[in-house]
């Protein structure tokens, strides 16, 4: 959408054959990773957060795939139009406990992409009093998308702060932080189920002023959702039906 993405890479050996000997850990995901991190960045992207990992969307091909997800602040508000550049080098396994690795493709890859796709975002209705941990919030504004739900709001309080060393955040700091950046929520399909969202999990940012502080989070979804079988995402307290 707007600020969120999503980007798959498939990898498969020159030869043909498969990569052998590595086995997905419970969670379906497979133990590898690029020497020194990967390195996807976007024009005009500001600041970010998300992960990224490995899998193999068909073992009975040769192929296997790393998948990047991110939240991003964007000049102009859209990451639509603008150019993806991407570094990747030398494709390692983890061994054991994750402790050490090992290479087993060697080489450095670079490539970049228009990033131009119809964007998927739909605005939900803000303005709604709601509830942060506790706290009184406004909800100033509320996008959903098959991949993310992007929210910005005012608490309407503001952050008990302590000093902390330089580059470090303290236990108590993080702990307030993450109270700032935890509104439930809750998304209910048309066929009566619902599905409970880890705000905790997302990217989000804090900025205080006198008497409030300002938030934005964004929450990337475990799986796609088709906003057609949405009913209505409940934030903090307050139900936003789907227009």
């Amino acid at each position: 959408d707007r600020t969120n993405y999503a980007v798959v890479f498939s990898i498969a050996k020159d030869d043909g054959t498969a990569f052998e000997g590595i086995e997905p850990l419970e969670s379906g995901v497979l133990p590898l990773g690029f020497e020194g991190g990967s390195s996807i960045n976007v024009d005009g992207v500001m600041t970010g957060g998300g992960d990224g990992h490995f899998y193999d969307a068909d073992p009975s091909d040769n192929a296997i795939q790393y998948v990047e997800r991110m939240s991003v602040t964007v000049l102009g508000g859209s990451i639509i139009g603008h150019t993806a550049r991407v570094n990747l080098s030398d494709l390692k396994m983890y061994d054991g406990d994750g402790s050490a690795s090992h290479v087993i493709a060697e080489g450095e890859w670079n490539m970049k992409f228009a990033v131009d796709y119809e964007d998927t975002s739909v605005d939900l209705p803000a303005g709604q009093t709601i509830k942060v941990s506790g706290m009184d919030a406004t909800l100033d504004s509320a996008t959903v998308s098959p991949i993310a739900l992007t929210l910005e709001y005012t608490v309407h309080e503001v952050l008990n702060w302590e000093d902390q060393e330089s580059g470090r955040m303290s236990d108590h700091n993080q702990n307030e932080t993450d109270r700032f950046l935890d509104p439930s929520i809750t998304v209910s399909m048309k066929d009566g189920t619902t599905i409970e969202i880890d705000a905790l999990r997302g990217a989000g940012g804090t900025r205080e002023g006198a008497n409030s502080t300002a938030c934005n989070k964004s929450i990337m979804f475990d799986e796609f959702l088709n906003l057609d079988d949405v009913a209505s995402i409940t934030i903090g307290g307050a139900e936003l039906p789907l227009p």
